[in-house]
């Protein structure tokens, strides 16, 4: 039987990789955003989200996504101004790009590539156990 180690071993490149597609990905989706409705500002925004500003942490032991954003980015998201009036300009560019695609593609693609994986690396050695099982 396998260790906890050694399973964990198997699949931790395939989650950093799925991580690492992530980052590029939110990124990526966010700089469109912000070129189309959010052109005409300092261009900090854009620059920070230009920088792939990403980074797996822990790639061996527990892969994590970290992102550093500017810190402005949160309050773009918001419908009213300071004063409680609507913005004219307004698209969504943290919450819904940066949700949607952690749960639409990440983690699918971790759900379920993880089962194929599993699938493959011990369907065979499984049927070639149950052909000639050792008798004790």
């Amino acid at each position: 039987m396998l260790s906890q180690t050694h399973k964990k071993g198997l699949f931790i490149n395939q989650v950093t990789e799925v991580l690492t597609a992530t980052g590029e990905g939110v990124l990526k989706e966010q700089a469109a955003i912000a070129r189309t409705y959010y052109n005409r500002r300092t261009g900090a925004l854009i620059r920070g989200l230009n920088s792939n500003a990403f980074q797996v942490t822990n790639r061996y032991v527990n892969p994590s996504l970290v992102i550093n954003y500017p810190i402005h980015i949160r309050f773009l998201d918001m419908k009213l101004t300071a004063r409680g009036r609507i913005k004219q300009n307004w698209y969504q560019i943290y919450n819904k790009p940066l949700y949607g695609f952690i749960f639409g593609y990440a983690y699918r693609r971790l759900r379920y590539g993880l089962v194929d994986a599993i699938r493959d690396n011990y369907t065979g050695p499984l049927q070639t156990a149950l052909k000639d099982p050792i008798w004790v």
